[in-house]
């Protein structure tokens, strides 16, 4: 174990930026330094993510947790914008299921879209009966059409593989 993976597993605590009444820790707990026996509860905002409401000089603020998570553990020397669920569980905000990434490297870690019926992540079924792959990279729009599931599933792997 790396001197990192001993800092993270560890049951370490950190005021956070900008709110020094709170406390975060590194499995997305947060707790109020004058109840630090107790840990906050937070809500899921409209987009399933965890909040929590954090008050300095009697002014509210909503901080996503897994942002805040990102911001005081994991070192972030590209800049990189956007914090990614690796595991894809909204709600799982544990210092070694985030990572930062840029939008596109976030887009990449989606899963199958609910209204897919093929099963297969980017090859939905086309309205005669065919299958389409499709899928944007960097905006521009990749598709190609086939008679059959199985040739569309060849060409993804084969396409996504270079």
């Amino acid at each position: 174990m790396n001197k990192f993976e001993t800092f993270i597993n560890s049951k370490y605590k950190m005021e956070v930026i900008g709110y020094p009444g709170y406390l975060i820790y590194p499995d997305g707990r947060v707790s109020s330094k004058r109840w630090s026996d107790r840990y906050l509860k937070g809500r899921l905002n409209k987009h399933g993510y965890l909040q929590f409401n954090l008050r300095v000089d009697n002014k509210g603020s909503n901080k996503d947790i897994h942002r805040l998570v990102a911001s005081h553990y994991i070192p972030n020397p590209d800049n990189k914008p956007q914090v990614d669920h690796i595991n894809r569980i909204r709600t799982d905000n544990r210092v070694e299921n985030l990572r930062w990434v840029t939008l596109s490297e976030n887009q990449l870690n989606t899963g199958i879209r609910k209204d897919n019926k093929t099963g297969v992540k980017n090859i939905v079924i086309h309205c005669q009966g065919s299958y389409v792959y499709n899928k944007t990279i960097r905006g521009v729009i990749h598709r190609k059409i086939f008679k059959t599931l199985e040739d569309a599933i060849a060409y993804k792997n084969q396409y996504e593989s270079t």
